[in-house]
């Protein structure tokens, strides 16, 4: 299908202590803005609204030139995409690289379409974003380049949100609240699991969202 040049692989480890942990992509939470909205039609979005949503779930952007821009710029030390869940790749980063990822919460910004149908639906809507369904890439960088890559992904006209911080561990991922720290939940799309679509539903996932705390105890 194709070939890459050794030095321009990014892979899933590579992880160092100090690194960024970033997402590059569009808003996320768009494509299960969507879904909420056709399982509940009593759920308002306006038209504009309802556009962009769509267009996240029936039109999805792979961020195949970010990823060869973000490659190229040998800046990243890992990097997945996020088909499975933003959640799902940063507990693969932290269990492959042995080391703990920090996501602080005040980051984590759904835009307001995102909150709305969250709002209406009863879930959280930071649950909604490291959810499955979107096309970004989660990566980590040195917090050198942060600046130049963050200018680079820009420049395309997608996002680039910084959410966390890597740091020395044994591989968990831990939402910083506040004053508090605990391990966060992971709501990735996962298969012969008790929280998995595939064999449940869509409804019976949509009471785990709603139900699981983000923190755990």
């Amino acid at each position: 299908m194709g070939q890459v040049k050794k030095e321009l692989v990014m892979r899933r480890d590579g992880v160092l202590p100090g690194d960024k942990i970033c997402v590059i992509g569009a808003e996320m939470g768009l494509f299960w803005a969507a879904v909420l909205k056709r399982l509940h039609p009593d759920i308002h979005l306006d038209e504009t609204s309802l556009y962009e949503a769509d267009n996240a779930l029936f039109r999805p952007i792979p961020r195949i030139r970010e990823g060869i821009a973000l490659a190229e710029s040998r800046a990243a030390t890992a990097c997945m995409d996020s088909s499975d869940g933003v959640c799902g790749c940063l507990h693969e980063l932290a269990n492959v690289n042995r080391l703990d990822l920090v996501i602080h919460s005040d980051r984590l910004k759904p835009c307001s379409l995102v909150q709305q149908a969250a709002q209406q639906a009863d879930i959280d809507p930071r649950k909604l974003i490291l959810s499955w369904g979107g096309w970004e890439l989660v990566c980590t960088i040195r917090p050198e380049q942060l600046p130049r890559v963050k200018s680079l992904i820009e420049s395309f006209g997608a996002l680039f949100m910084e959410i966390g911080d890597v740091c020395e561990g044994v591989g968990k991922v831990w939402l910083k609240e506040e004053e508090r720290t605990g391990p966060l939940a992971n709501f990735a799309s996962e298969r012969f699991c008790g929280t998995s679509f595939f064999t449940h539903g869509l409804q019976s996932y949509m009471d785990f969202l709603r139900q699981q705390p983000l923190m755990m105890a």
